[in-house]
């Protein structure tokens, strides 16, 4: 009997240490549910969801673990943290069911019970050996890899799509082959992360200057 209360107990604690373990990345056909997080792989970042303020709406977030870049600590008086990036600013989840997974066709979504969120759409000829990455630097990335696990390309990435938070490694400006722009842009308020009224990047009209608009 006492050899048998001792196995229980191990099997607990043991299944308690892989509930609370820390990843550092999802696959295909995983997800990270609205109770995880992701932490970088010396853990200096962390991606969670959360809710800003006194804000019921969920949001995917990535926060600082060093003191020393959370700039923000006091932003709400009570000590909350400040994401440095959200995935979906705009598209806010009204409830606890959000997941952030790899579909099976390779999308990058943020899954929740009133639709998804897609952050990459994949192309047909995107290989199935997907990985989805929060790096040391903060970047979160989505990668193909070989079949020996090698990285063979990075398909997507959040330095891509800064929020209102330029970290080292980001840039601004704006590609001309696809127009893509770089640029940060305000949250409305400190309850809302939602884009606000002021972008800084480039100027468009081609100054090569940064500007506030």
């Amino acid at each position: 009997m006492a050899t048998y209360r001792i196995l229980i107990a191990f099997i607990l604690v043991l299944s308690c240490h892989f509930l609370r373990a820390d990843f550092n990345s999802i696959l295909k056909g995983e997800s990270l549910a609205d109770y995880q997080q992701l932490v970088s792989a010396n853990g200096f970042f962390k991606m969670q969801f959360f809710s800003p303020g006194k804000s019921r709406n969920r949001y995917l977030g990535i926060f600082s673990t060093r003191p020393s870049l959370d700039l923000y600590s006091d932003v709400n008086g009570g000590g909350d943290e400040k994401a440095l990036w959200i995935a979906n600013r705009d598209d806010p989840i009204t409830d606890t069911s959000g997941s952030l997974m790899i579909a099976p066709d390779g999308r990058l979504i943020i899954s929740h019970k009133e639709g998804n969120v897609t952050l990459f759409s994949a192309t047909p000829t995107t290989a199935t050996n997907l990985t989805a990455i929060l790096l040391d630097n903060g970047n979160f990335v989505l990668r193909e890899l070989n079949t020996n696990s090698s990285v063979n390309r990075t398909l997507w990435q959040s330095f891509d799509y800064p929020t209102d938070t330029l970290l080292p490694g980001m840039k601004l400006g704006i590609n001309l082959r696809t127009g893509h722009k770089w640029s940060l842009t305000s949250w409305v308020n400190d309850q809302a992360p939602a884009s606000g009224s002021f972008t800084f990047g480039l100027d468009p009209n081609g100054t090569n200057q940064l500007m506030i608009l």
